[in-house]
C-alpha cells in the first residue's frame, strides 16, 4: 500500500528540494479521535488496512532504492531522515490539467 500511495498521491521530479518529513507522510491521527491524514487517510479511503510506523518508515525506504523516484537525505544535528523529490499532487494541478487537454481537444 505504500508504493501504490506514493504513486496516486506524489509527483516525482528532481527539482523538488523540500525535505519531506516521513511522520508528515504517514500522516495525523495516531490516536482513534483525531481524524486520520496523509497514508492512513489513504488506507481509510481504500479500504485497506494501515500498517505501523516502523513498517511505513522500511516500505518508503525500499522504494527510494527500489524506483529512485526520491532520495533519501539527513538534516539536523541528529541526522534526522527527510525525503526530496516528491511534491503531493493537488486537486487544483488535476483540474488545470483536464481543463488544458480539454482545450487541446477543441482545438
Amino acid at each position: 500500500p505504500v508504493y501504490a500511495f506514493l504513486e496516486n498521491t506524489f509527483d516525482f521530479k528532481p527539482e523538488y528540494t523540500d525535505a519531506v518529513d516521513p511522520k508528515d507522510l504517514y500522516g495525523d491521527s495516531m490516536a482513534k479521535d483525531t481524524p486520520a491524514t496523509g497514508f492512513r487517510l489513504y488506507c481509510e479511503e481504500q479500504g485497506i488496512k494501515t500498517i505501523s510506523f516502523p513498517i511505513f518508515t522500511r516500505e518508503l525506504k525500499r522504494f527510494s532504492r527500489e524506483t529512485e523516484k526520491i532520495s533519501q537525505v539527513r538534516v539536523g544535528d541528529r541526522g534526522a531522515r527527510r525525503y526530496i523529490g516528491l511534491k503531493q499532487i493537488s486537486e487544483s494541478d488535476d483540474d488545470f490539467d483536464k481543463l488544458v487537454a480539454d482545450a487541446t481537444k477543441k482545438i
